[in-house]
């Protein structure tokens, strides 16, 4: 996770701010049901097949109560680039911007390929409740 992403013209990500704690100061000026957090996460899975074959990507987003809510998925084909030799793993990359209002507590964000999941990722809300 983290609060952006920048793709170079050579393809390379740059991740900014990369986070797994957000604290989230609350007063009456900023009241917790007021506030989003925005992050993006980079999803990179290298795979042994030719370009074209494809694949359903899809995520979802358990929050700290344990409510479970699905991004939609996509189809995605392996491509290679620059023209790679054929023994050069393909890969699927995708930028994903989440918005959502905070609780505190953990949250998984899982990815996953076909159905089958393949990652899991953490990150925690905690929230400060400070004097306006």
């Amino acid at each position: 996770m983290c609060e952006r992403l920048l793709e170079e013209k050579d393809n390379v990500f740059s991740a900014i701010r990369i986070a797994d704690l957000y604290r989230v100061p609350v007063t009456d000026k900023h009241p917790l049901e007021k506030q989003i957090i925005q992050s993006s996460a980079l999803f990179i899975a290298k795979l042994n097949d030719i370009d074209g074959v494809e694949y359903d990507v899809s995520f979802t987003v358990t929050d700290p109560n344990g409510k479970i809510d699905p991004l939609p998925s996509q189809k995605m084909a392996l491509t290679s680039v620059g023209g790679l030799p054929i023994d050069v793993p393909r890969g699927i990359v995708m930028h994903i911007q989440l918005g959502f209002q905070p609780q505190a507590g953990t949250y998984y964000m899982e990815a996953f390929l076909n159905g089958i999941p393949v990652a899991k990722a953490t990150f925690t809300v905690l929230l400060l409740k400070q004097q306006s």
